[in-house]
């Protein structure tokens, strides 16, 4: 108490510093020792320091009560493996596919959904090292409790399908892939989200590379060039650049 009346917990260096003392006080402190090592990790997270957010997670969700199934878990562990994630832990993977299913068993979709997102290396990268069949599995999990709450257009249908086509790409054939997108697409219109539609358009450029795609590529490319003209502050993810780049070198557009 005398640490917060002095203002300890008020900044990020003092979150970390609280949910210590808070976990070696009273059982009635534990709550708040969570709710500080929680706003601990997300300061370490915004900062890049994604291995102690790693660890300030870890510590709040040995600590978090109840122990079973609660929204309040499933939202830290989502938290937890997006912070694994991005510190290229591979545990990610396992701590999100449980998220996932926490979320479903809670019949929460939004979580169920945030979580299956979140489980996800960004661009080609992890699909040509293997073919994740409990992944592709989570994500078809998904879209049906989408589909079962009747949310079939939206920007989060849009999202995941994106997702699944690249998680497909050595799984099925181009025709099935584009059929996908083609939905991503009108998912993320109906739902007027850029952010969506640049999901969306992204996974043409990276899962429909055969010749008899180029005009959906081409279309493609073209829109995504517009978006960040029309909105050139706009922050793009990095594999995206590169695969920009690699349209506008096929297209002979080296001056861009």
């Amino acid at each position: 108490r005398a640490f917060e009346e002095h203002g300890v917990g008020r900044e990020p260096d003092g979150f970390a510093r609280m949910a210590y003392h808070l976990s070696h006080g009273l059982d009635s402190d534990r709550p708040r020792s969570v709710e500080y090592s929680i706003r601990a990790g997300d300061a370490a997270n915004s900062i890049g320091a994604y291995e102690d957010a790693v660890s300030l997670y870890e510590f709040a969700a040995e600590r978090l009560t109840p122990r079973g199934d609660s929204s309040s878990r499933c939202r830290l562990l989502i938290k937890l493996g997006r912070a694994q994630r991005k510190a290229r832990n591979p545990a990610f993977r396992s701590t999100l596919l449980g998220a996932a299913a926490m979320g479903r068993r809670l019949g929460d979709v939004d979580l169920h959904v945030s979580a299956t997102l979140a489980n996800n290396l960004y661009g080609i990268l992890y699909v040509h090292i293997h073919i994740d069949h409990e992944r592709i599995a989570s994500l078809n999990d998904a879209l049906h409790a989408l589909e079962a709450a009747g949310r079939v257009d939206g920007s989060s249908t849009a999202h995941l399908l994106a997702q699944l086509s690249i998680e497909q790409i050595w799984t099925t054939d181009h025709h099935t892939r584009r059929a996908l997108l083609v939905r991503a697409i009108d998912a993320a219109r109906a739902a007027d989200d850029t952010d969506a539609l640049i999901a969306a358009l992204s996974a043409v450029l990276v899962s429909l590379r055969t010749p008899h795609m180029a005009t959906i590529r081409q279309d493609a490319y073209e829109e995504l060039d517009k978006i960040s003209s029309i909105a050139p502050t706009r922050t793009l993810d990095p594999m995206l650049t590169v695969w920009l780049a690699r349209a506008q070198v096929v297209n002979g557009e080296l001056a861009k």
